[in-house]
């Protein structure tokens, strides 16, 4: 929550969506009752906490922030950023995704929101983890 107000500061609201949001290029719809969205994003945190890989917890903030949208904006900016603090945290390189086609990431995502297949988000991120590791490295 604080990391989003900090992302949202200036450019949109910040805190839990109160209404049904639609996503481009999709028929998913996520969650609309406030109290179920907290209650997800907190069992969220608990996953993410719970897992020992580093590589395991960024790849749930990545991928579910954006599957839960519990903001009214800046959800996949708020997943991605929270991978990031995580790797960094774990002395892992960030990930950019400066070196993926838009596409392939909007496809990724929404075979997940879709189809709730993980595959192809995963994929993108090791990708991006693996481009990270030999572009980043000192």
């Amino acid at each position: 929550m604080d990391l989003h107000k900090f992302l949202a500061e200036g450019l949109f609201d910040h805190g839990i969506r109160e209404r049904l949001v639609g996503i481009t290029g999709t028929v998913y719809k996520p969650l609309d009752n406030k109290y179920q969205i907290e209650d997800e994003l907190k069992h969220l945190c608990e996953v993410i906490n719970s897992k020992q890989i580093v590589y395991e917890k960024a790849l749930l903030a990545f991928t579910y922030i954006c599957y839960l949208q519990p903001f009214n904006d800046g959800n996949k900016r708020t997943g991605r950023i929270l991978a990031n603090a995580i790797l960094y945290a774990h002395d892992s390189f960030p990930l950019s995704l400066r070196a993926i086609d838009i596409t392939s990431y909007k496809l990724a995502i929404l075979a997940f929101y879709e189809l709730g297949i993980l595959g192809n988000a995963k994929q993108v991120f090791a990708d991006q983890a693996q481009f990270a590791a030999e572009n980043y490295a000192i």
